[in-house]
């Protein structure tokens, strides 16, 4: 029999409990309870600030030759080099291969470069058909580019021996893709074929070398070529036979006894040709000093119907207009190693930056923004948008992320817009939006290049030329020249794990691509940051931090985690393309013509050789 205390311990816990749940359920019945309060925790975003005047000034003051590099210390004991490339122009986002860096000599110039990545030391030069090699992408031991105008080159990546090239059109504001032995890029339609170097060949004419005077030959030089390559032979006099006799005609004594004859055509001796036009007997001519009398009569229409051309439609009115889609462009997919044209598509602008390979397809978003994809393979048209997307797309996970203009009144706003790989907006907002002046009609988009209209005119455009259809670019994304479409990114998303990013207007944004929320937002502030302007261009991803540059000539390198700063250079010269990473380095191009090769001491920045992350353009971490 167990003891009495025991029985009343055991008694009283089991009223406890009987009490706790009474209570409990007099909680949930009603009463007089409070309203139920919400027990989601609140994400908060974490806001950071750099200011760009506290960044260590990198001295590259040391005079430089051209092609000759040297080497540099920053003041927190990192290393590097910088090689200056002739003419000054700017430079796009070098290449990255084994062990070698590849780039163009910037808009407007006529060479391309092999350089060491780890001295700078050049390895070998080649001179382009063509003016403005862009950005190359690298696969299979082949490089490939293209010029502004307005060629599609491949080269050996071990010698520079062309592979093959092709005249496209003028102008080519975006560089290629390659992916599986295939090349993606966008031309203006109809502008192939009018002025190739092979129609040269076709005429035997050989191109004049820009950089040779050509050889000036005396026309009156005995035995000199002739048009056909063989020498002329000496002059020599032509017998003309002797004119015929010809009779001579009466002398007329008096003019006013001449007879009108009676037929002005029956001449004597006179045997009419297949030359001869036969007049009418009474033509009915109008007297030209009569006064002008208007004819009032109707105009009939004409009964036969007008002939369209099938790209255009008549509206209820009668007028013609061509349709709100209409294809200035074409989209080409072509074989690496041969050239051989795969596919063709119309789309309706220049593509931004680069077309984007993703899971079997090709994503490009155009500078009207409009989006488009296409099948990689066939090159069947998946689906087409009408928007206002601002930036090359990022795939991922089954999402494409894109920058996207909005307007609310008069002021312009830029975020990022989600839609599913079947064109569908899955977010009803865009996430980490911000105000965005430098996409407004003629504020350049933010490119940062100061003397972009100079740049045109070098290579002779004076206005930008009908086939870029910059008017379109410009009500999109503020870009008016040839120069600043050519060098415009925006505010392109980079991605690693389940987060997302971008550079947009003075802000660097830290997003959770799942949820949408926004997890540290870093503002730029100090001297030469202006609101009309991408401080930084898109950022490039190491292993944990992300990598920056921008037209204030600054390099900055982020924690992916916290937004906090790893470190902060001042080059002193304008950046507005995209950095490269590999083995520790970063490499990035100046407007001014400088290659630089930043030691960062630390194997993070790697993984990242070219713009947007490889050859598809879209790498995420």
């Amino acid at each position: 029999m167990p003891k009495r205390p025991a029985i009343l311990i055991i008694i009283i816990v089991i009223i406890i409990l009987v009490l706790l749940l009474l209570l409990c359920s007099r909680c949930s019945c009603g009463g007089d309870r409070p309203d139920r309060q919400d027990t989601t925790v609140s994400l908060q975003t974490k806001e950071v600030q750099i200011d760009l005047d506290a960044a260590l000034v990198l001295d590259l003051t040391v005079e430089m030759q051209d092609l000759l590099p040297v080497t540099f210390e920053t003041e927190d004991g990192r290393g590097g080099w910088a090689i200056r490339i002739p003419g000054n122009r700017p430079i796009a986002t070098p290449a990255y291969a084994d062990g070698r860096l590849y780039v163009g000599g910037g808009y407007a110039s006529h060479e391309f470069y092999c350089l060491d990545a780890i001295t700078g030391e050049m390895i070998w030069q080649i001179a382009t058909s063509d003016d403005g090699p862009t950005a190359a992408v690298i696969e299979d031991g082949y490089v490939a580019f293209n010029t502004e105008s307005c060629t599609i080159i491949v080269v050996r990546a071990e010698d520079g021996e062309l592979v093959w090239e092709e005249w496209l059109g003028d102008p080519l504001m975006s560089q290629p893709a390659v992916c599986d032995g295939k090349l993606y890029i966008a031309y203006p339609a109809g502008m192939q074929g009018l002025e190739p170097p092979e129609l040269l060949e076709i005429m035997e004419i050989e191109p004049l070398d820009p950089f040779e005077p050509p050889e000036l030959i005396d026309p009156y030089a005995p035995d000199q070529p002739g048009p056909d390559g063989l020498p002329d032979e000496p002059f020599e006099p032509v017998d003309f036979p002797e004119p015929a006799d010809i009779p001579d005609l009466p002398e007329i004594a008096d003019w006013d006894d001449l007879e009108e004859p009676t037929d002005a055509y029956d001449l004597e001796g006179y045997e009419p040709d297949e030359y001869d036009i036969e007049l009418p007997e009474d033509p009915e001519m109008a007297d030209p000093y009569a006064p002008y009398e208007p004819d009032d009569s109707p105009i009939e229409p004409p009964t036969d119907p007008v002939e369209l051309p099938d790209e255009m439609f008549v509206l209820p009115d009668g007028n013609i207009e061509p349709p709100a889609q209409e294809a200035s462009h074409r989209l080409l997919c072509a074989d690496l190693r041969t050239g051989e044209h795969i596919w063709e598509q119309p789309i309706t602008s220049d593509v931004i930056t680069a077309p984007v390979v993703a899971e079997g397809k090709v994503y490009v978003t155009c500078f009207d923004g409009a989006s488009f994809c296409f099948n990689a393979d066939t090159g069947e048209l998946i689906w087409q948008k009408k928007g206002t997307a601002t930036s090359a797309p990022l795939v991922l996970k089954g999402q494409i992320f894109q920058a996207q203009r909005a307007q609310q009144g008069d002021e312009v706003f830029e975020g990022i817009q989600q839609m599913d790989t079947a064109g569908n907006e899955t977010a009803d907002q865009l996430l980490a939006s911000g105000k965005a002046s430098y996409l407004k009609p003629g504020q350049g988009g933010g490119v940062g290049l100061a003397n972009a209209q100079e740049l045109d005119a070098e290579v002779g455009f004076g206005t930008a030329p009908q086939g870029a259809q910059l008017d379109k670019a410009s009500q999109n994304v503020g870009v008016s020249t040839v120069a600043g479409a050519w060098a415009y990114q925006g505010s392109r998303v980079v991605a690693a794990g389940d987060m997302m990013g971008n550079a947009q207007g003075n802000n660097i944004n830290w997003v959770n691509a799942e949820t949408g929320h926004l997890q540290w937002r870093c503002t730029i502030t100090g001297s030469g940051v202006a609101e009309a302007q991408q401080v930084f261009t898109p950022p490039s991803l190491g292993k944990k931090r992300l990598y920056l540059a921008g037209p204030t000539g600054h390099l900055l390198a982020l924690e992916m985690a916290t937004g906090e700063t790893f470190f902060a250079y001042q080059t002193g010269h304008p950046i507005v393309f995209q950095p490269s990473l590999a083995d520790g380095r970063v490499f990035v191009g100046t407007t001014d013509g400088l290659v630089i090769c930043l030691e960062t001491g630390d194997d993070d920045a790697d993984g990242w050789p070219m713009w947007g992350g490889d050859g598809r353009h879209n790498l995420a971490r």
